[in-house]
């Protein structure tokens, strides 16, 4: 490959991870506290499993799990004063890929400066708000705590905040979607420079380009007729993109993250950001380049998902 080609790899490949290093800069570097916590319960808790979701959560066999206008509550059998007390999962999908800034901003829901009010956490590998005094919220001394699943906004709020609650909800896990796809008749993609491969459904296609190499492929529908190369990416094209000189290191998109997760692709260990309108999955190779996979928010989450599940790694 000449020079003007190399060039031109490095600049698609670029142009993506600036927007990443944009956002995060833009952003400013926050510190995320761990709330994650490895608690034993009793042998004889119930487990709570919701496929719909795709999570599930343990609770004391005492207590009763019912569904209130769509949220999923736990409450205390056995406490007298508890009628209107609960621990309640809320998954918003009627906002579906919208901020929780544009949600929680007075005229949709309650009103919720998460900056100023509200602490950062992990929360079962998810970057997450942890909020207990909320001005101008009806439920203002109420602890929640607010995330994303599948680019929903999903809302944990805990009447009890005690040491029972806490143990539940460190027992709150995802669990793996059973939505599977059959891809016996998917085409595959092998990449034999950085030893990977993936399937993809029939009726879409690879888009390369010759200056670009092995390092950066599209994934797109048959029926979309715009290149991907194009300087507007079309938002029903997947990106799979190399960056062959970031040696590995995720630390600057750990430490500045607001939307982060843990994920694994193939047999390896990946990080999933949300960065405005995109989610954005790095997986770090041998050799300490890193395997950039991309897409539009509005693009099918569930094809998404399905293609991500085929990847496999050859050495």
């Amino acid at each position: 490959m000449n020079q003007k080609g190399f060039a031109n790899v490095f600049a698609v490949v670029a142009v993506v991870l600036l927007i990443v290093a944009g956002y995060f800069l833009l952003a400013g570097k926050s510190s995320q506290v761990d709330k994650e916590q490895n608690v034993s319960v009793p042998a004889d808790w119930k487990t709570y499993t919701n496929a719909e979701y795709e999570f599930e959560v343990k609770y004391p066999s005492n207590w009763l799990q019912s569904m209130h206008s769509g949220d999923i509550a736990f409450t205390d059998a056995d406490c007298s004063d508890c009628a209107a007390t609960s621990i309640s999962i809320t998954f918003l999908e009627q906002f579906k890929n919208k901020k929780l800034e544009e949600i929680y901003n007075g005229n949709v829901l309650a009103k919720i400066d998460f900056e100023k009010y509200c602490e950062k956490i992990m929360f079962v590998g998810v970057s997450a708000y942890e909020c207990r005094t909320v001005p101008d919220s009806r439920d203002s001394e109420k602890p929640a705590i607010f995330f994303y699943h599948n680019d929903m906004p999903v809302v944990i709020s805990d009447d009890f905040d005690n040491e029972i609650s806490r143990q539940i909800l460190s027992t709150f896990k995802f669990i793996e979607s059973t939505k599977q796809a059959d891809a016996s008749a998917w085409k595959t993609y092998k990449n034999q420079t950085y030893a990977f491969q993936f399937k993809y459904p029939e009726d879409w296609q690879i888009e390369t380009q010759s200056f670009a190499g092995d390092n950066t492929v599209f994934i797109k529908p048959v029926s979309e007729k715009r290149t991907c190369f194009a300087k507007i990416l079309p938002t029903s094209c997947i990106t799979i993109a190399i960056d062959p000189s970031s040696n590995g290191d995720l630390g600057y998109f750990e430490q500045n993250s607001t939307t982060q997760s843990d994920l694994t692709i193939g047999d390896r260990a990946a990080k999933r950001f949300i960065l405005k309108s995109r989610e954005m999955i790095m997986v770090p190779l041998e050799g300490k380049p890193i395997l950039l996979i991309s897409r539009e928010i509005s693009l099918d989450n569930e094809v998404f998902k399905n293609i991500l599940s085929t990847f496999k790694f050859t050495k």
